[in-house]
């Protein structure tokens, strides 16, 4: 029987990540990487040309980011596998990924293998989640959520704006903004904004800029 071979496009606005995945996988039989690029953009153009079998995908990139691509590339090809490659591990980050279609979602800190393996899972099926991908998913079930309001006041705060400039932004009262940031201490099990907006970036519900 002929080895299957698993064409993969990565995409990551690092190239010294994207050179060194490609180094790894070089030596995988059955796995060749028939493509690499550095945007959203980029992607969308390459899948459609290349018509890779996995595609690779940072969670984090300038012109689209990592949720964009994927929503995009899978109204492009339903059935193309996508895996999300990230240094993130917010549960929040996670199960949006999944949501949209992901076929898994791989720690940038695992062991070569592990990458190896979701990538040929991924193409037969959906990859089981590393135990720490799984702990995140599973402390979701546990945990309260935000809604986007009270995300978007957050992610103000994390720029540094008072509840008066958060306010102006968004067409709301300085109360009704208080009101938020007090719910979303509350959910989050935060003492004070600083606080609230740390863990928000820890679960992925905001995201600063690197």
């Amino acid at each position: 029987m002929t080895a299957l071979n698993i064409r993969v496009l990565l995409v990551d606005d690092h190239a010294l990540v994207r050179e060194g995945i490609a180094s790894l996988l070089s030596g995988e039989p059955g796995i060749s990487v028939v493509g690499s690029v550095s945007t959203g953009k980029q992607a969308l153009i390459e899948c459609a040309s290349l018509k890779p079998d996995v595609v690779l995908l940072d969670m984090r990139m300038p012109d689209m980011d990592g949720l964009a691509t994927l929503q995009a590339l899978k109204e492009q090809d339903r059935s193309l596998v996508v895996l999300i490659l990230s240094s993130h591990k917010g549960d929040e980050s996670i199960f949006r990924a999944l949501k949209a279609g992901a076929a898994g979602y791989v720690s940038k800190s695992a062991q070569p293998d592990e990458l190896v393996a979701a990538i040929r899972r991924g193409r037969v099926g959906r990859v089981m989640p590393q135990a720490e991908v799984a702990a995140s998913l599973a402390e979701r079930e546990f945990t309260a959520t935000l809604t986007p309001r009270e995300v978007s006041v957050l992610e103000r705060i994390a720029q540094g704006q008072s509840n008066k400039r958060v306010a102006q932004g968004l067409g709301l009262t300085e109360g009704t903004v208080k009101n938020h940031v007090t719910k979303a201490i509350e959910k989050l099990g935060a003492s004070d904004r600083t606080h609230a907006v740390t863990i928000a970036v820890q679960r992925g519900f905001i995201h600063l800029d690197d």
